[in-house]
């Protein structure tokens, strides 16, 4: 390979989840491609949304690789090629549905569509809050349950309304075991309900492997659970100091400063550039 490939999850690890990018950020994404270094991007967004969060943030580069979905999907953009990963089918959508019948009052699902997010209802002040800022989503409601798993998905999304239901959450996850899904806790109160197969680690070792790199030139970066396959996956792999504890275990390197205060592009500044 010759040159270090650095791959990056989004929201909580390059910026505040609907916070634009930093200079200092921008700048240092610059400075590691004039540099000869490969750069890409991890997300639970869909590839379609991590493209235009790009052009968003006024980045004038394109990633080389890009990770969607959390991992159902992957882009290299050398060969222009896009690869598909396991999805949970319809069916699995509505036993997730069932499973989670103890937390249907304390929360939201939601769903990525082809061109947007629909949620299962609006009746809470955070969804009216995405929709306000979120122009640049199309934002529906769904009009019956059953439009929510009437079809295949990458990934089905829970929102709780309180931050202090997601150790209550996280603790049945644990009591009651599934072998049809993988859940991944994104934000405070978010969880994210997956194909058991499909995650960000196991996209980056197919991507690994297709293009014949050596895992000890590639770094990844992260701050919460559903990065955690991702940085197992590689001998150097970071968190950023205000991420989850689970994910900070996994991690090689822990960075000085969170996300709002550039912790990522100082850590890399002085880890490739000595600055």
């Amino acid at each position: 390979m010759g040159k270090k490939l650095l791959v990056c999850d989004i929201d909580g690890t390059l910026v505040k989840t609907a916070s634009p990018m930093s200079e200092l950020t921008k700048s240092t994404i610059y400075r590691l491609k004039d540099e000869g270094y490969l750069f890409g991007l991890a997300s639970g967004r869909p590839l379609f949304q991590i493209k235009r969060n790009v052009k968003e943030w006024g980045l004038d580069i394109t990633p080389d690789f890009l990770i969607g979905m959390n991992g159902a999907e992957y882009r290299d953009e050398e060969t222009d090629t896009e690869v598909t990963l396991g999805v949970l089918s319809a069916e699995d959508i509505k036993r997730i549905f069932d499973y989670m019948h103890e937390f249907r009052d304390k929360g939201t699902f939601s769903e990525y569509t082809d061109t947007g997010i629909m949620f299962e209802r609006d009746d809470d002040i955070m969804l009216r809050a995405l929709k306000k800022y979120g122009a640049k989503e199309d934002v529906t409601f769904c009009e019956k349950e059953e439009d929510m798993y009437s079809r295949p998905n990458a990934k089905i999304m829970f929102r709780l309304y309180s931050f202090d239901d997601m150790p209550l959450l996280e603790q049945y996850l644990i009591d009651h075991p599934a072998d049809f899904f993988t859940g991944y806790k994104t934000q405070g109160n978010l969880m994210e309900f997956m194909h058991p197969d499909t995650n960000k680690g196991d996209a980056l070792k197919a991507y690994i492997k297709m293009k014949n790199y050596d895992p000890n030139d590639i770094w990844t970066f992260g701050d919460m659970t559903n990065d955690n396959t991702m940085l197992a996956a590689v001998p150097n792999s970071v968190c950023l100091c205000d991420g989850s504890d689970d994910t900070k275990a996994v991690a090689k390197y822990i960075t000085d400063y969170g996300c709002a205060d550039d912790g990522w592009a100082k850590f890399v500044l002085k880890t490739f550039f000595n600055e």
